[in-house]
């Protein structure tokens, strides 16, 4: 099959083609060099007379996923495409310009990718439940592979959280398509997100709402027989709507529904200090379920990284 020329980067006056697959750029091999040593090396090694060429230009064929590819070349060669954060990307540019800015060395571009991908992978609980991302979350086995196929390691603890809560048992065994690519776990994390998906839905998810209903009776309640009440209503009222929608832990009680709780102040502030606890010691605890290393290693990797 001929190859297709891509549309957005076939520059007319360009003096070197890069073809993956069965797409083409047609680019400027200087601009190339000077952002990234690796093709400095490799466009620096004479090429033999006879060497075939394409519309005079020469030809450099590479085994990376063209679609990667693409988006790594727009980032490179048309600023409008890949801006710094916060503008707008999505998670299939980040993925395809961290893994060539990577390979090929362009490191300002490479942190440009980081920061974006940083964004949708907070390293709090108070980030958690007020994201900034620049990009629609997703929570699928594709980014988790992505983060362990790259040693993104302080992205892990959320990676694997979302990839209990958003994939069914059937995708964690299986994999997952993704425009035509079957992404699956290694067999370790296959087991790690198997074993939590149980945890986070069973005990863990009643550690962060223990406060609706213990103890029983909160020291100081000016209303103990309502007080008592309206926990209990909101106690099944978890339990039966939230537990069965497969909400996990850390979207088990929002802010708004501290509006809706009818209890005297002395419960309220009570349960919002417990709540709060438990909240904290499951965020602290959760690299740990998966085999991580704690939250301020990761956070000091990352600082390190971005830097």
């Amino acid at each position: 099959m001929v190859p297709q020329r891509d549309a957005d980067l076939w520059f007319l006056d360009g003096n070197l083609i890069v073809q993956s697959e069965l797409l083409s750029f047609r680019i400027y091999g200087g601009l190339l060099a000077n952002g990234s040593p690796i093709f400095k090396d490799m466009l620096s090694i004479p090429q033999p007379a006879n060497e075939a060429k394409i519309d005079g230009c020469p030809v450099v064929y590479l085994h990376d996923d063209p679609r990667d590819l693409k988006c790594f070349l727009r980032a490179l060669f048309d600023y409008r495409f890949f801006p710094p954060y916060p503008a707008p990307t999505d998670f299939d540019t980040i993925a395809g310009v961290t893994r060539l800015s990577k390979k090929y060395e362009v490191d300002g571009l490479l942190r440009r990718a980081l920061v974006h991908l940083a964004s949708g992978f907070p390293m709090s609980v108070d980030e958690y439940s007020n994201p900034d991302a620049s990009w629609p979350i997703i929570g699928n086995l594709r980014v988790l592979t992505f983060a362990r196929e790259l040693s993104i390691d302080w992205i892990l603890p959320v990676a694997f959280y979302r990839a209990c809560a958003g994939n069914t048992i059937k995708d964690i065994l299986h994999g997952e398509r993704h425009r035509g690519v079957l992404y699956r776990l290694a067999h370790e994390d296959r087991l790690l997100c198997l074993e939590q998906s149980q945890a986070l839905r069973g005990a863990a998810a009643a550690s962060v709402c223990d406060f609706l209903w213990n103890p029983t009776t909160i020291e100081g309640c000016k209303d103990p027989d309502g007080c008592i009440k309206n926990r209990t209503l909101f106690r099944r009222h978890v339990e039966d709507w939230r537990w069965n929608k497969d909400i996990l832990p850390l979207r088990l009680w929002e802010e708004d529904d501290w509006d809706t709780l009818e209890v005297c102040k002395y419960c309220l502030t009570a349960m919002r200090v417990t709540r709060r606890g438990a909240l904290l010691a499951f965020w602290d605890g959760l690299p740990k379920r998966f085999g991580i290393a704690p939250w301020p290693v990761l956070i000091k990797t990352k600082t390190e990284t971005l830097q």
